[in-house]
């Protein structure tokens, strides 16, 4: 369906402000993080990772999120 109501790209921020929207900013931090469990971790892990780098090891960072488990079906 289309209205063909078109507006500029700069006004757009200026109907949402007016609609009684505003800008949104990311949380620096997870609210239900535990801090001493991330201490923890580091604590442990970071010296065990340094040493595995160390002797030649490859360390990977990997977001969970990034990743699906389900398979990638295709048409061929």
């Amino acid at each position: 369906m289309r209205f063909d109501v078109w507006y500029r790209v700069d006004y757009r921020s200026c109907l949402l402000h007016a609609w009684g929207f505003s800008r949104q900013q990311p949380a620096k931090r997870i609210a239900e993080q535990d801090q001493d469990a991330v201490a923890v971790w580091t604590d442990t892990m970071v010296p065990e990772l340094e040493l595995k780098i160390e002797v030649g090891e490859t360390l990977a960072f990997l977001d969970e999120t990034g990743f699906s488990l389900n398979a990638t079906l295709a048409r061929m």
